[in-house]
Protein backbone atom coordinates (compact mmCIF):
# COMPACT_ATOMS: atom_id res chain seq x y z
CA UNK A 1 0.00 0.00 0.00
CA UNK A 2 1.50 3.32 -0.58
CA UNK A 3 2.22 4.99 3.48
CA UNK A 4 0.26 8.46 2.71
CA UNK A 5 -3.61 8.55 2.84
CA UNK A 6 -5.59 10.24 -0.07
CA UNK A 7 -8.36 12.66 0.29
CA UNK A 8 -11.12 10.86 -2.08
CA UNK A 9 -14.08 12.86 -1.57
CA UNK A 10 -15.24 16.31 0.61
CA UNK A 11 -18.68 17.31 1.86
CA UNK A 12 -21.78 16.14 -0.03
CA UNK A 13 -21.13 16.62 -3.84
CA UNK A 14 -17.04 17.02 -4.17
CA UNK A 15 -15.58 13.52 -5.08
CA UNK A 16 -12.16 13.38 -6.52
CA UNK A 17 -11.45 11.87 -10.05
CA UNK A 18 -8.00 9.97 -10.10
CA UNK A 19 -6.23 7.33 -12.92
CA UNK A 20 -3.58 4.47 -12.02
CA UNK A 21 -1.96 1.94 -14.84
CA UNK A 22 -0.03 -0.68 -13.57
CA UNK A 23 2.16 -3.41 -15.46
CA UNK A 24 1.97 -7.06 -13.69
CA UNK A 25 3.10 -10.45 -14.20
CA UNK A 26 1.64 -13.03 -12.42
CA UNK A 27 3.82 -16.61 -12.57
CA UNK A 28 2.85 -20.33 -11.81
CA UNK A 29 4.29 -22.34 -9.28
CA UNK A 30 4.59 -26.09 -9.82
CA UNK A 31 1.88 -25.41 -12.57
CA UNK A 32 -0.52 -24.29 -9.90
CA UNK A 33 -2.81 -20.94 -9.51
CA UNK A 34 -3.05 -19.25 -6.35
CA UNK A 35 -5.80 -16.56 -5.74
CA UNK A 36 -4.73 -13.61 -7.73
CA UNK A 37 -4.26 -10.06 -7.09
CA UNK A 38 -6.19 -6.91 -6.42
CA UNK A 39 -5.86 -2.85 -6.73
CA UNK A 40 -7.29 -1.30 -3.40
CA UNK A 41 -8.78 1.22 -1.89
CA UNK A 42 -9.36 0.22 2.15
CA UNK A 43 -9.24 2.18 5.49
CA UNK A 44 -5.97 1.22 6.56
CA UNK A 45 -2.47 -0.44 5.59
CA UNK A 46 -3.15 -2.97 8.81
CA UNK A 47 -4.60 -6.30 7.36
CA UNK A 48 -7.08 -8.45 8.90
CA UNK A 49 -6.72 -11.73 10.85
CA UNK A 50 -7.10 -14.81 8.43
CA UNK A 51 -7.33 -13.23 4.79
CA UNK A 52 -5.33 -15.93 2.88
CA UNK A 53 -7.00 -18.07 0.27
CA UNK A 54 -10.14 -16.88 -1.31
CA UNK A 55 -10.32 -13.44 0.84
CA UNK A 56 -7.52 -12.55 -1.33
CA UNK A 57 -5.89 -10.36 1.78
CA UNK A 58 -9.55 -7.83 1.73
CA UNK A 59 -11.48 -9.51 4.27
CA UNK A 60 -12.49 -12.58 6.34
CA UNK A 61 -14.98 -15.09 7.37
CA UNK A 62 -16.49 -12.92 9.83
CA UNK A 63 -15.99 -9.45 7.93
CA UNK A 64 -17.05 -10.08 4.64
CA UNK A 65 -19.66 -8.28 3.14
CA UNK A 66 -20.12 -5.85 5.65
CA UNK A 67 -19.95 -2.17 5.06
CA UNK A 68 -17.91 -1.63 7.48
CA UNK A 69 -15.27 -2.51 5.78
CA UNK A 70 -14.95 0.37 3.66
CA UNK A 71 -13.22 -1.13 0.70
CA UNK A 72 -13.13 -1.29 -3.24
CA UNK A 73 -10.74 -3.53 -5.26
CA UNK A 74 -10.45 -4.59 -8.58
CA UNK A 75 -9.30 -7.92 -8.30
CA UNK A 76 -7.89 -9.87 -11.22
CA UNK A 77 -9.02 -13.54 -10.36
CA UNK A 78 -6.97 -16.57 -11.22
CA UNK A 79 -8.35 -19.46 -9.13
CA UNK A 80 -12.11 -20.48 -9.31
CA UNK A 81 -14.28 -20.47 -5.72
CA UNK A 82 -17.67 -21.85 -5.88
CA UNK A 83 -18.75 -18.12 -6.75
CA UNK A 84 -16.30 -17.41 -8.98
CA UNK A 85 -17.48 -17.67 -12.92
CA UNK A 86 -14.12 -19.09 -13.78
CA UNK A 87 -10.27 -19.18 -12.84
CA UNK A 88 -9.55 -15.78 -15.60
CA UNK A 89 -11.53 -12.97 -14.52
CA UNK A 90 -11.59 -9.57 -13.73
CA UNK A 91 -14.09 -8.10 -11.48
CA UNK A 92 -15.19 -5.00 -9.22
CA UNK A 93 -15.70 -5.92 -5.35
CA UNK A 94 -17.52 -3.60 -2.49
CA UNK A 95 -17.16 -4.84 0.89
CA UNK A 96 -16.96 -7.95 0.34
CA UNK A 97 -14.70 -10.76 -1.89
CA UNK A 98 -18.40 -11.53 -3.82
CA UNK A 99 -18.20 -8.80 -6.74
CA UNK A 100 -20.33 -6.62 -7.88
CA UNK A 101 -19.34 -7.23 -11.49
CA UNK A 102 -17.23 -9.92 -13.51
CA UNK A 103 -16.30 -10.20 -16.59
CA UNK A 104 -14.38 -13.05 -18.24
CA UNK A 105 -11.30 -12.95 -20.12
CA UNK A 106 -10.51 -15.31 -22.15
CA UNK A 107 -13.27 -14.46 -24.78
CA UNK A 108 -10.75 -11.33 -25.16
CA UNK A 109 -8.02 -13.59 -25.42
CA UNK A 110 -5.92 -13.00 -22.55
CA UNK A 111 -4.89 -15.41 -19.85
CA UNK A 112 -3.79 -14.09 -16.47
CA UNK A 113 -1.72 -17.14 -15.35
CA UNK A 114 -0.06 -18.86 -18.85
CA UNK A 115 2.27 -22.35 -18.47
CA UNK A 116 5.13 -21.75 -16.39
CA UNK A 117 7.54 -21.80 -19.63
CA UNK A 118 5.59 -18.47 -20.88
CA UNK A 119 5.51 -15.47 -18.81
CA UNK A 120 2.85 -13.15 -19.73
CA UNK A 121 2.87 -9.48 -18.61
CA UNK A 122 -0.68 -7.28 -18.66
CA UNK A 123 -1.29 -3.35 -18.34
CA UNK A 124 -4.18 -2.44 -16.05
CA UNK A 125 -5.79 1.18 -16.39
CA UNK A 126 -8.74 2.23 -13.71
CA UNK A 127 -10.30 5.46 -14.35
CA UNK A 128 -12.33 6.59 -12.29
CA UNK A 129 -14.37 9.98 -12.78
CA UNK A 130 -15.91 11.48 -9.19
CA UNK A 131 -18.24 14.11 -11.69
CA UNK A 132 -20.08 11.29 -13.43
CA UNK A 133 -19.26 8.76 -10.60
CA UNK A 134 -18.18 6.02 -12.53
CA UNK A 135 -15.34 3.47 -12.74
CA UNK A 136 -13.88 2.13 -15.78
CA UNK A 137 -11.50 -0.93 -16.44
CA UNK A 138 -9.41 -1.31 -19.05
CA UNK A 139 -6.55 -4.62 -19.77
CA UNK A 140 -4.41 -4.96 -22.65
CA UNK A 141 -1.50 -7.87 -22.67
CA UNK A 142 2.03 -6.76 -23.77
CA UNK A 143 5.02 -9.10 -25.46
CA UNK A 144 7.97 -8.68 -22.77
CA UNK A 145 8.41 -7.20 -19.78
CA UNK A 146 10.37 -4.10 -21.53
CA UNK A 147 8.22 -3.87 -24.27
CA UNK A 148 6.51 -0.65 -25.38
CA UNK A 149 3.19 0.23 -23.09
CA UNK A 150 0.67 -1.05 -25.62
CA UNK A 151 -2.54 1.87 -25.67
CA UNK A 152 -5.13 1.88 -23.97
CA UNK A 153 -8.12 -0.31 -25.36
CA UNK A 154 -11.08 2.00 -26.45
CA UNK A 155 -13.77 -0.17 -25.09
CA UNK A 156 -13.62 -0.89 -21.01
CA UNK A 157 -13.80 -4.38 -19.77
CA UNK A 158 -15.55 -3.09 -16.65
CA UNK A 159 -18.00 0.18 -16.44
CA UNK A 160 -19.66 0.49 -13.65
CA UNK A 161 -21.57 3.87 -11.25
CA UNK A 162 -19.55 4.10 -7.82
CA UNK A 163 -20.12 6.91 -5.83
CA UNK A 164 -17.00 6.45 -3.86
CA UNK A 165 -18.19 9.04 -0.96
CA UNK A 166 -20.59 6.08 -0.64
CA UNK A 167 -17.98 3.14 -0.22
CA UNK A 168 -14.93 4.39 1.39
CA UNK A 169 -13.69 6.65 3.98
CA UNK A 170 -13.02 10.15 2.95
CA UNK A 171 -9.04 9.84 3.68
CA UNK A 172 -8.09 6.57 2.42
CA UNK A 173 -4.89 4.19 1.37
CA UNK A 174 -4.56 3.17 -2.02
CA UNK A 175 -2.53 0.07 -3.26
CA UNK A 176 -2.28 -3.72 -3.59
CA UNK A 177 -4.40 -6.63 -2.16
CA UNK A 178 -3.11 -10.64 -2.46
CA UNK A 179 -2.91 -13.64 -0.77
CA UNK A 180 -2.45 -17.67 -1.86
CA UNK A 181 -3.96 -20.43 -0.29
CA UNK A 182 -2.93 -24.21 -1.18
CA UNK A 183 -1.91 -23.61 -4.38
CA UNK A 184 0.56 -20.99 -5.10
CA UNK A 185 1.65 -18.47 -7.63
CA UNK A 186 3.72 -15.35 -7.54
CA UNK A 187 1.95 -11.90 -8.27
CA UNK A 188 4.38 -9.28 -9.20
CA UNK A 189 3.56 -5.61 -9.83
CA UNK A 190 6.88 -4.19 -11.94
CA UNK A 191 5.13 -0.71 -12.91
CA UNK A 192 2.21 1.62 -11.33
CA UNK A 193 1.18 5.39 -11.82
CA UNK A 194 -1.12 6.79 -10.07
CA UNK A 195 -2.72 10.45 -10.40
CA UNK A 196 -5.59 11.75 -7.86
CA UNK A 197 -6.96 14.97 -7.87
CA UNK A 198 -6.74 17.56 -5.70
CA UNK A 199 -9.64 18.57 -3.92
CA UNK A 200 -10.16 22.15 -2.23
CA UNK A 201 -13.61 22.77 -0.46
CA UNK A 202 -15.12 24.18 2.60
CA UNK A 203 -16.63 22.00 4.31
CA UNK A 204 -20.66 23.76 5.64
Amino acid sequence: MFRRKFTLWYGNTNVASFNTSFLINIFPQNNTHGEGLAFLIAPTIHIPENIYGQYLGLTNASIDNQTTNVIVAVELDTFKQPFDIDNNHIRLNIHSIRSVVSKPLTLENITLVPDASTPSFHNIWIQYDGVEKIIRVYIAGQPEKTSPTPPMPETPIIQYNLDLRKMVNRDSYIGFATSTGIQTQLNCVLQWNITVEYIVGIQW
